[in-house]
């Protein structure tokens, strides 16, 4: 960007207003999203549109300049390479060594679909899955359709769900327990994993399982 900037007649205006558009927005991706780049680091390919437009405008300037620096190229270009292979190799380890759990529930849940399968619940079953405030984390776990605390802030009543299929209640942890309108629509506890609790639900004052 700079050496654009130092030879900005070789650069026309469209192409920095191009430039310009690229930026802003790839620096607002990369704001909103920074949290998540940590685990879902495949979200920076995105950015990546940026840094290639600007490189390749560089050489469409400089392209006379660099002709005679054609080794020294290709050495800082290597060195970029390997240095993006170690920061990939760091990232990797601290992900799968040392990245703390988000929540207490994460080891059960690892293996929570084979017990669902073991006591009865198909794969087919909708499923409200709390405390959760990621849209579908426990729901991918379990293969079960279904929702989570994501959209709805903190479920506490069921009706909306119940309307929609719902049958099963994956509590995660106790905390869930807090919710005051929660427990009426529980009806029976049938399995427990870890410290994850799987109950059947229905509208209060029912005695449809």
């Amino acid at each position: 960007m700079l050496a654009l900037l130092v030879n900005k007649r070789s650069y026309r205006d469209p192409l920095w207003l191009a430039t310009g558009l690229l930026f802003g927005g790839t620096t607002a991706y990369f704001l909103l999203w920074f949290n998540a780049f940590t685990m879902h680091d495949y979200y920076l390919l995105t950015t990546l549109v940026l840094p290639l437009f600007v490189w390749l405008s560089f050489l469409r300037v400089y392209r006379n300049s660099l002709a005679a620096l054609k080794w020294p190229a290709y050495l800082i270009g290597g060195a970029l390479v390997l240095n993006a292979a170690y920061y990939n190799a760091g990232v990797q380890y601290y992900r799968y060594h040392e990245y703390p759990k988000d929540f207490t529930w994460q080891e059960d849940a690892a293996t929570l679909e084979n017990y669902l399968r073991e006591i009865g619940v198909p794969r087919t079953a909708k499923v409200v899955s709390i405390p959760d405030p990621s849209p579908n984390i426990s729901l991918y776990l379990a293969n079960n359709p279904g929702w989570t605390d994501a959209l709805a802030g903190e479920i506490d009543g069921l009706d909306f769900y119940l309307d929609r299929g719902a049958s099963y209640l994956i509590m995660l942890d106790t905390t869930a327990l807090s919710r005051p309108n929660l427990e009426k629509y529980i009806k029976e506890k049938v399995g427990e994993h870890g410290v994850i609790q799987i109950f059947t639900i229905g509208r209060p004052g029912s005695d449809d399982e």
